[in-house]
């Protein structure tokens, strides 16, 4: 006697969605035994930070703070720059008004781009505000057979 399973559309629909979550299973098993072997190789004061972000960025790795204030983003960036980081590049932030930092640090063959949000201003910086105005050209269509405007 053999049993035999109808499948339906909703066990596919289930199916379905196991084989993506396993899927979504493997590659964050995957992510964290890679990442395993960069935090091992991290400095101290980065892998005992609470962090906002830290996933895998094209062949390498980053790292984002939550906004700080400006005395612990400065050390952070003190130890980064104290630590071999390249390309360190302040940046200001138009929508806060504040300066983020980012920069990479090369662990074994993986680039980790690290982006500190907050901290001062760089020396001999200044902001201006500018103005811009455009012109603005709007479009819109006219359907003669129902005289819409769309």
């Amino acid at each position: 006697m053999t049993t035999e399973t109808k499948i339906n559309t909703l066990l596919e629909k289930v199916e379905q969605d196991y084989r993506r979550a396993l899927d979504v299973y493997k590659e964050a098993r995957r992510f964290r035994i890679k990442s395993k072997e960069i935090i091992s190789q991290l400095p101290d004061f980065l892998t005992e930070h609470r962090w906002y972000s830290f996933k895998e960025y094209g062949d390498g790795f980053y790292l984002e703070t939550y906004v700080l204030d400006e005395p612990e983003a400065d050390d952070i960036i003190k130890k980064l720059k104290l630590s071999g980081i390249f390309g360190l590049k302040p940046t200001f932030k138009t929508s806060s008004g504040g300066w983020y930092y980012k920069g990479s640090l090369m662990i074994g063959e993986f680039e980790v781009t690290i982006m500190v949000d907050g901290g001062s201003s760089p020396p001999n910086c200044r902001i201006e505000e500018t103005k811009e105005t455009r012109e603005v050209t709007t479009y819109k269509a006219i359907c003669p057979e129902t005289g819409e405007e769309l």
